[in-house]
């Protein structure tokens, strides 16, 4: 296991791990990237997005957060003292998109 949100340490358990950045990589992400800060997720995507030949990513997230679900599960969430640091990147589909192209990735879509 590894923090993602902890870019050294994630590079550390793959590189244990014999990782070969010159495979094929498939990521799977769900609905974790909102609980971290966007800088540190923003980091990792970047470094993902160049340290792999051939990567691919698949974000199971949040979005629609300014809508009245999104709202209603925010409050309660924040309630719970349970606060969504990256919420920021799933205001919409442009958001989340964006938040991997403007990190290197040369195309995503939602």
């Amino acid at each position: 296991a590894a923090d993602f949100s902890n870019l050294q340490n994630l590079k550390e358990k793959l590189e244990e791990s014999e990782i070969d950045y010159q495979c094929p990589t498939l990521v799977i992400a769900e609905c974790a990237l909102v609980y971290a800060d966007s800088s540190k997720v923003d980091s990792m995507l970047a470094w993902l997005a160049n340290s792999f030949t051939s990567i691919a990513f698949v974000n199971y997230e949040q979005i629609n957060m300014n809508d009245k679900f999104g709202s209603v599960m925010l409050e309660n969430l924040s309630s719970r003292g349970c606060l969504l640091a990256g919420v920021a990147a799933c205001k919409d589909s442009n958001s989340q998109t964006s938040r991997f192209t403007s990190n290197g990735w040369q195309n995503a879509t939602c």
